[in-house]
């Protein structure tokens, strides 16, 4: 399994200001996508479950599972 370069490009964003309940949905969201072959890393299942997850990295995740249920792609 290869892992994802996670580090920020530039800047000091801050951490996602979600409730407990929100980051346990998000992170069995991540797991489950990455079951289904849409995520290929468990790197942001387990930034969701250490709460450090960024807002660029959650948009950024959506739109490569948006991109690939659009084109049918997963691995």
């Amino acid at each position: 399994m290869s892992s994802v370069d996670t580090k920020p490009a530039e800047g000091n964003e801050e951490d996602l200001k979600l409730n407990e309940w929100q980051f346990d949905m998000l992170t069995q969201a991540l797991i489950d996508l990455t079951c289904n072959g849409y995520l290929t890393d468990k790197t942001w299942e387990e930034k969701a479950k250490s709460r450090t997850l960024t807002p660029s990295e959650l948009s950024f995740i959506t739109t490569m599972v948006l991109q690939r249920n659009l084109t049918g792609e997963t691995k």
